[in-house]
């Protein structure tokens, strides 16, 4: 997706890009490198505008109903409204409709339903307030993980390899780099449903690191079958990738 030229302009002007501490009311999202990296960072980042980021290979019907004024221009979560810190890409670009789901659940016989009290305020899939409070930390939730482990308590990461938004190479370069060892035959290796190859699977000493193939960020909506016999299996602690 990216070119070789993109991607070495970005390597020759140390270009980066990370989450920094900081609120919405500060600089949430860093970037670093020469004064090139700006265009660098527009071009990279503008590539992905035509696409369905949380699935790179499949139509997202938010964006096609948006496209056919389905969807109207605020109805709609768009990137700048979804993910304000992003400096790059366009902010008109509609990733999600959420506009039924906040529909339904603020209706009172559903707020109801799930004991809502009445003094709470309706439900958003964005929230201004929440998000001026929120504050980040440089090294996210990779501390939890030594410590859930110290603790005996099993943990599964799952990513389905389409994504845009979290990408598996990402996912599996920071579990790496936490340091778990192997477990014994935990090598990379097919996991499979009625025969096919669902993705890979990767065992460490008290993680276990699991992709879902061909769908994007939502995977057990795309791949239920897939997703119901990984869930089932791991729960049962049971060996999703036995080897001989």
């Amino acid at each position: 997706m990216i070119t070789t030229t993109q991607y070495n302009d970005y390597l020759n002007h140390n270009c980066t890009q990370y989450f920094g501490g900081g609120t919405a009311n500060g600089e949430i999202f860093v970037e670093g490198g020469d004064h090139a990296c700006d265009e660098v960072n527009k071009e990279i980042n503008g590539l992905a505008d035509e696409y369905f980021v949380y699935d790179y290979y499949r139509e997202s019907a938010d964006i096609a109903g948006a496209s056919k004024n389905e969807t109207t221009k605020g109805k709609g979560l768009t990137k700048g409204r979804y993910t304000p810190w992003a400096k790059h890409g366009n902010p008109d670009q509609v990733l999600l409709d959420t506009s039924f789901l906040e529909q339904w659940l603020n209706q009172a016989d559903v707020r109801t339903a799930l004991h809502v009290d009445p003094a709470v305020t309706t439900w958003s899939e964005c929230s201004d307030p929440v998000y001026a409070q929120y504050h980040l930390q440089q090294e996210a939730s990779h501390w939890i993980y030594p410590i859930l482990r110290w603790n005996g308590i099993r943990m599964v990461f799952y990513s389905g390899d389409t994504d845009g938004a979290i990408p598996t190479y990402g996912s599996k370069r920071w579990i790496k780099e936490l340091g778990f060892p192997l477990a014994h035959h935990g090598d990379w290796r097919p996991w499979m449903t009625n025969g096919q190859v669902s993705g890979f699977v990767e065992n460490y000493d008290g993680l276990d690191f699991v992709t879902f193939r061909g769908v994007g960020h939502m995977a057990p909506q795309w791949a239920p079958k897939a997703a119901q016999n990984f869930v089932s299996l791991w729960l049962e602690n049971q060996n999703l990738a036995p080897t001989s």
